[in-house]
C-alpha cells in the first residue's frame, strides 16, 4: 500500500496530460466550463476580508500572508496559493474569484469564507454556544449562488420565469431541469406549432405561468440554467471542520463533538441535494484533514500518556480518529446520494489520506519541519493562541516550502500542492476522471511554486483563522 500511495502522487503530476492550451482557447477546462466552490478558509480567496470592515484586524490582510506566490496579501490563509487555486491550475482554469468581490464570474465563483461552518449560528446558539465567527455558513453561501445563477444563465428576451418550481415544471415536469428539454418541447408542439417564437409559445402556457412570465423581471431560462449547471464543477467543501474546531478551542468534550457529526453531515448532504435539484451533475466533496497533526492542537493539547501520539506521525490519535469518524459518515452519506441520483457524479476527495501520507514520510515530499508552524511564536510547535501569525511578536521561517503548516492551522502552499496532486492521482472515490465522462480527460500539469510578485463586528481573534 505504501508503494501505491507514493505512486498516486506521481500519477497526479505525470499521468494527467497537459491541456492548458485547449483551456485557454475555449475559456474553460475540457471537462467543465466553470468551478463553483463552497467552504471555509482552506479555499477562501478573499470573501472573509470582503465581508468585514476594512479596519478589521485580520492577519491575512497583511504580509507575510501571500508572500510566496502573490508577493502580497490575497485574502488567502496561506503563504501563497490554496487548494482551490491548485485545482484550478491542474484543469487549466483561471483562479476562482471571490463572490463578494464582484466582477466576472463566467468561469465560476468562490463562495468559501474563512471561519465558515456547515451549520448556522442559530444551531450553536440553541446549544448554548455564542458564535464569534463569520455568519456566512454553508446555507448562506448556497443562497449567494442562487442569487448569482440567473446572471450566469440569462434567457431570451420575454422568457422570464423566476420561480424554480414553475420553471422546472414548465420545462420538463421534474423536480430539477434536465436533459429533457426536447421532450418537453414535443409535448407543447401540438399547442404551439411555431415554438421558435417565444411570444407565441408563452401564450399557450397555463394562465398562472403566463402571469409569472409577465410579472417577473429577473431572467431565468431553464434550458440555459441546465446547461450551466451540467457543465460546471461544484466543490462542496472542505466544510464542517470549523463546526468542530470552534468547539474544540472552547474546551468541548469528545462526546459533544460526536453528537455534532450527524448534524454537520446532514447540512452538507442538504447543500449537495440543493445543487443537484438545481441541475448540478459533477460534484467534489472533500473530507476533513487529520486535525491531530495540526500544530495548534499539538501545542494546546500536550500529553505524556502512552499511545496518545501516533508513533509514525507524532499526531494526536484521538483527534485523528475523530476526523476519520466524520469522514466515514460523509462517505456513507455520499453513497446514499449516489444511489438516489445515479446520473450525477459525486466524488469524495480524500484530503485526509493525501495529507497523512505527507506526515508519514515528510522528507519524501521535501518537508524537513513537519509539526511546527512556519509563521507563529516561539512557543512549542511555533504556535500559541496568544501570538498567531502576523500578530506582534510573531516571526516567519526563512523557507515555507520546508514546512507543512503555515500558521499552525492552515497549510503552506507547498503542502496544498502535494495534497491536490494526491487527490488528482487517486485519493478520490470514484477517481476524478469520472467528471470527464463522455469527453477527453486532459488536465494541465501543476505549475511549479515560484515567486511571482505580481457595521460592528464581534468576531474573535480566531474568527477566520479556522
Amino acid at each position: 500500500m505504501a508503494f501505491a500511495r507514493g505512486a498516486l502522487l506521481v500519477l497526479g503530476v505525470v499521468v494527467l496530460a497537459a491541456a492548458a492550451a485547449a483551456a485557454a482557447e475555449g475559456g474553460g477546462s475540457v471537462c467543465f466550463d466553470r468551478v463553483f466552490s463552497f467552504g471555509d478558509s482552506l479555499t477562501d480567496t478573499g470573501n472573509f476580508l470582503l465581508s468585514v470592515p476594512e479596519d478589521f484586524p485580520d492577519p491575512a490582510r497583511y504580509l507575510p500572508y501571500g508572500q510566496t506566490f502573490f508577493g502580497r496579501p490575497s485574502g488567502r490563509y496561506s503563504d501563497g496559493r490554496n487548494l482551490l487555486d491548485f485545482f484550478a491550475e491542474a484543469f487549466g482554469m483561471p483562479y476562482v474569484p471571490p463572490y463578494l468581490g464582484g466582477g466576472d464570474f463566467r468561469h465560476g465563483a468562490n463562495f468559501a469564507v474563512g471561519g465558515a461552518t456547515a451549520l448556522s449560528w442559530s444551531f450553536f446558539r440553541e446549544r448554548g454556544v455564542e458564535p464569534t465567527w463569520t455568519p456566512h455558513s454553508l446555507d448562506e453561501q448556497l443562497q449567494w449562488f442562487k442569487k448569482l445563477l440567473p446572471s450566469i444563465a440569462p434567457s431570451e428576451p420575454g422568457l422570464a420565469i423566476n420561480d424554480e418550481k414553475t420553471c422546472d415544471w414548465w420545462l420538463c415536469a421534474t423536480v430539477a431541469c434536465s436533459q429533457r428539454l426536447s421532450d418537453a418541447v414535443d409535448l407543447r408542439k401540438q399547442n404551439s406549432p411555431d415554438i421558435s417564437d417565444t411570444a407565441k409559445y408563452t401564450l399557450n402556457l397555463p394562465r398562472t405561468i403566463r402571469q409569472t412570465v409577465k410579472s417577473t423581471k429577473l431572467l431565468c431560462s431553464c434550458a440555459e440554467r441546465s446547461d450551466v449547471m451540467s457543465k460546471s464543477l461544484f466543490f462542496a467543501g472542505e466544510i464542517g471542520g470549523n463546526d468542530y474546531n470552534h468547539l474544540i478551542v472552547r474546551g468541548k468534550s469528545l462526546d459533544e463533538l460526536h453528537e455534532l457529526v450527524p448534524h454537520v453531515v446532514g447540512a452538507i448532504s442538504s447543500a449537495i441535494t440543493n445543487l443537484i435539484n438545481l441541475g448540478a451533475k459533477k460534484l467534489v466533496v472533500p473530507g476533513n484533514f487529520p486535525i491531530g497533526c495540526v500544530p495548534l492542537y499539538l501545542a494546546i493539547f500536550p500529553s505524556q500518556k502512552e499511545d496518545y501520539y501516533d508513533e509514525q506521525t507524532g499526531c494526536i490519535n484521538w483527534l485523528n480518529e475523530f476526523a476519520e469518524h466524520h469522514n466515514k459518515m460523509i462517505q456513507e452519506e455520499l453513497e446514499k446520494l449516489r444511489n438516489l441520483y445515479p446520473d450525477v457524479t459525486i466524488i469524495y476527495a480524500d484530503y485526509y489520506g493525501a495529507t497523512l501520507d505527507i506526515f508519514r514520510a515528510p522528507l519524501k515530499f521535501g518537508f524537513t519541519v513537519p509539526r511546527n508552524a512556519c509563521c507563529g511564536s516561539d512557543a512549542p510547535h511555533n504556535c500559541s493562541l496568544s501570538i498567531m501569525c502576523g500578530n506582534p511578536g510573531s516571526s516567519v521561517c526563512p523557507d515555507p516550502s520546508k514546512y507543512i503548516s503555515w500558521d499552525g492551522l492552515h497549510f503552506t502552499e507547498a503542502s496544498y500542492k502535494v495534497v491536490i496532486q494526491g487527490v488528482l492521482g487517486g485519493y478520490a472515490t470514484p477517481p476524478l476522471s469520472e467528471i470527464c465522462k463522455g469527453g477527453e480527460y486532459k488536465v494541465s500539469q501543476l505549475h511549479q511554486c515560484t515567486d511571482n510578485p505580481t457595521n460592528t463586528v464581534t468576531y474573535d481573534a480566531l474568527s477566520s483563522f479556522i
